[in-house]
């Protein structure tokens, strides 16, 4: 009996998790949405439409700039960008050349 309250309460947990992060990320795209010049007239016209397109937007601008960082991150020293930071934090001194 304590069993099945355990995993009824895990249930409701999780769906409840679930729909929190729904809400969450409705509340993001409808944020994105305004900020990036969205009107309400448009979006009662066409919700769904609308928020898709916020969501594809949003989305190729992280993968773009995912691929700035790793084209970055190529071009860096062999010891990554932190390197020289991380041997000064552990007393280290480096000379850079110029």
């Amino acid at each position: 009996m304590l069993a099945q309250m355990s995993r009824k309460v895990a249930t409701a947990l999780g769906v409840t998790d679930i729909i929190s992060l729904c809400v969450l990320g409705l509340v993001v795209l409808l944020a994105l949405y305004f900020v990036w010049g969205g009107s309400v007239d448009s979006l009662k016209e066409n919700p769904y439409g609308e928020l898709k397109q916020t969501g594809e937007r949003a989305g190729r601008e992280a993968k773009d700039k995912f691929n700035q960082w790793k084209a970055q991150q190529g071009q860096a020293s062999p010891g990554g960008q932190f390197a020289e930071a991380g041997a000064v934090s552990w007393g280290m001194t480096m000379t850079k050349r110029s």
